[in-house]
Order: structure tokens, then sequence, then C-alpha cells
């Protein structure tokens, strides 16, 4: 009996180490893919050259932090992934049978957010991973905040601070300094919805 059990454990573990691997290696060819369509230094640029883009020295303090609090209290001490996060969001995954919770730092958020879908996918988490290690090694982490809150996605409200502003508030100008509040950003699409008497 003792040896059937060391069988089934050596295979059980076999099976996660094969499984992991072909994550791995999936995750890894769809990072590939997509830096090789557009290079992260072309996307970035992209963005920062868009009429609607909003520098970080525009966005008042009170704003960053509360979208740091917010989206990802640890980002200035972690170096792309939040291991305390991530594995908070297994437990929570693991214990409702779902993929209710994420886990995704700020960086991880952005790379979703310049190359791939809202996808619910192993392999785009993987790819996520490989971004945010070359975001974390090409840009300072106020480089990542600017570039991260011109890219949020606000639901049919659009992408970024500028275009959130004219779809919620029909404003034409940047209200975070009038203390547009950062926790709009988890239920964006709850707030739009709102926003229009649904």
């Amino acid at each position: 009996m003792k040896h059937l059990l060391k069988k089934l454990v050596f295979l059980l573990v076999l099976f996660v180490l094969l499984v992991a691997g072909y994550l791995l290696y999936d995750g890894y060819q769809l990072y590939q893919h997509a830096i090789s369509q557009t290079s992260l230094n072309e996307k970035i640029e992209s963005i920062r050259q868009d009429h609607s883009y909003v520098s970080l020295s525009d966005l008042p303090q009170t704003y960053r932090d509360a979208v740091i609090a917010i989206e990802d209290h640890r980002f200035y001490q972690h170096h792309g992934i939040d291991i305390i996060s991530t594995l908070r969001a297994i437990t929570v995954n693991i214990k409702s049978n779902s993929l209710e919770q994420g886990g995704s730092t700020i960086t991880q958020q952005l790379a979703k957010n310049l190359y791939f879908t809202q996808e619910k996918k192993f392999s785009r988490k993987i790819a996520e991973l490989f971004l945010s290690f070359d975001l974390e090694k090409n840009y300072s982490k106020d480089d990542i905040l600017e570039i991260y809150v011109n890219t949020i996605f606000f639901g049919r409200g659009g992408t970024g601070i500028t275009d959130a502003s004219k779809t919620f508030f029909q404003k034409n100008e940047n209200i975070c300094a009038k203390g547009w509040p950062a926790g709009i950003i988890p239920k964006s699409g709850y707030f739009w919805r709102l926003s229009r008497g649904e």
C-alpha cells in the first residue's frame, strides 16, 4: 500500500510539473508573439504620443496615492509581481472554485492593457509575467504608473483618464486634478451604467 501511495504521489507531482511546464511554454510563446508584432518600446511611445496622454506630473499626488492604494498598495516594493497578492488570489480562487481574483499588480495590469484582452486564461497570465519583467527592467515605477493611468480600461467608457473624464463627466479636461476618485477604476463598468441612469 505504501509503495502504491508513493507511486501515486510521484505521478501527481509529475503531472503538475508537466502542466506547469506546458503553461509556462504556452505563456512564453504568447509573450514572444506579442512583442514580435510590436515591441514594448514602440507600443509605449505610441501611447505617449496620443493627444489625450496625461503625464504623471499633471496628476495630483493624492490621485496617484489613491490609485496605488486601490490597485497595488505594494507597487513601489515589488518588482512587477506581488507574491502575497498572488497567493491570496490563488487561495480565494481555490475556495470559490473559480477565477474570482487575479492578484495582478499595476505592472501586470499594464502588460495586459498593452497587449492582451480581458480574457482570463493561464497562458495570458504567464505572458503578462514575462512582460512585467520587461517593463520593470526598462521603465521606472513612475513611468509604469503614468502609462498605466493612461491605459486603464473603463468598459464602454473608453481607455485612460481623458476618455473617462469625457464619458463619465462629459468634460474635456483631466478631472483627476479636481479630485476624481481613483476608486472608480475597479468598478468602472458599474459607474458607467450609473452615469447613464441605468
